[in-house]
């Protein structure tokens, strides 16, 4: 302990170097000892998630030693392990994974059959509709979202009867969520318990600073136990919101992202095109939909069937260096296309987009696991 906080648990790599678990009772920091020198450098665990980085350290006789983010992930996942046993954390972490949970399912209500013709955004991208055309006496929570046969788990209706309810506390009632996450749990609960200990770990959300949200969720600690009622009043964070809509668009879209390719290259159109693909379509991705900069998107086609998407940032970016390019079955594109319109029209950037962030989600979500997998097991 120091009058800063408070060290958890350290893990010495050698030396010259020892890293470090500090909290001041919240989100907790990737402490840097150099043992040479005595001084330390707090950082956010975010900083792990690039895995091109590396530690310098200038020790005795100024001899620079270096150390890559893959050398130091073991010893940071066996602190990991030992801060989770903390009690408090334990507990904000299952409180933080109903409150993500809460997020992704949250319905939103349509009143006229007309709407189903053409959704608006802030309803085509959610998991749950809540079908009040009929009434509220005769509404339906309507699934939004592709399903294998274990998650058929609505017989001949058209969802779930709500019985009068209309929050994500009255989806919830009905027992689907937990029925889904029993069919297919990497799908429906490993994704907000990946979610929950990215946010109170102080790594990314999805690439994106989530300061607003950690403090949030840290704040329901009070006199040393989760308050599940500070945690029921929603913040109104713009991140959050816009975490929750990316983390809907990935668990949605979850059967493609297998047969999606993913590959960086200096110049799209020229690999392409010597692969066979032909430039059919394109269009701009704003910034935020993809990356945090604007794409100049082609959309490509092969005669064997194949669909590849050639994405160039139009200003630079420190997610990549050069162009995405993603190749996928042309027919699993129509067939998002499909499901993405709930019977009504297509629409071809709102998917576009959606599939590209959920691919992104899904190798962001890998490179978090690496770290949070050791205490996110079944039961804990």
């Amino acid at each position: 302990m120091d009058d800063k906080g408070i060290v958890i648990c350290s893990a010495d790599i050698d030396e010259g170097l020892t890293l470090q678990i500090w909290t001041k009772g919240a989100v907790p920091r990737l402490g840097v000892l150099n043992r040479v020198k005595n001084t330390r450098k707090l950082m956010p665990f975010s900083w792990l998630e690039r895995e091109d980085r590396t530690i310098s350290l200038k020790g005795a006789k100024g001899k620079t030693n270096s150390y890559t983010v893959e050398s130091l992930e073991e010893p940071v996942r066996r602190m990991l392990y030992q801060y989770a046993q903390d009690p408090v954390f334990k507990g904000l972490l299952w409180h933080t994974v109903i409150f993500m949970s809460d997020l992704l399912h949250t319905p939103r209500a349509i009143f006229d059959r007309t709407e189903f013709a053409m959704l608006h955004e802030d309803k085509r991208c959610r998991l749950w509709l809540l079908d009040l055309t009929e009434g509220d006496e005769h509404g339906y929570f309507r699934p939004f979202f592709p399903r294998m046969s274990a998650e058929e788990i609505f017989g001949d209706a058209p969802g779930i009867f709500a019985d009068g309810g209309k929050t994500v506390a009255d989806l919830k009632k009905t027992g689907v969520t937990r029925k889904l996450a029993s069919a297919a749990p990497s799908r429906w609960y490993d994704t907000p318990r990946v979610a929950a200990a990215a946010a109170l770990l102080g790594f990314s959300l999805f690439y994106e600073e989530g300061n607003s949200l950690s403090s949030f969720l840290w704040s329901a600690v009070q006199n040393g136990v989760p308050s599940k009622a500070a945690l029921a009043i929603k913040p109104d964070d713009p991140a959050g919101a816009v975490f929750a809509r990316k983390m809907s668009g990935y668990v949605r879209h979850w059967y493609l992202l297998d047969s999606i390719q993913y590959e960086i290259d200096l110049d799209s159109f020229e690999t392409l095109k010597k692969r066979g693909f032909s430039r059919k379509q394109r269009l701009t991705l704003n910034a935020g939909d993809i990356g945090p900069v604007e794409y100049t998107v082609t959309l490509y086609f092969n005669a064997e069937g194949r669909m590849a998407i050639g994405c160039q940032p139009i200003q630079l970016t420190d997610r990549h260096k050069g162009e995405m390019i993603f190749t996928l079955p042309a027919e699993l594109y129509e067939t998002a296309l499909d499901n993405d319109s709930f019977g009504g029209a297509r629409d071809d950037y709102f998917s576009l987009s959606s599939i590209l962030s959920a691919k992104l989600f899904g190798m962001w979500r890998e490179r978090v696991q690496r770290f949070a997998n050791v205490f996110l097991t079944p039961g804990a």
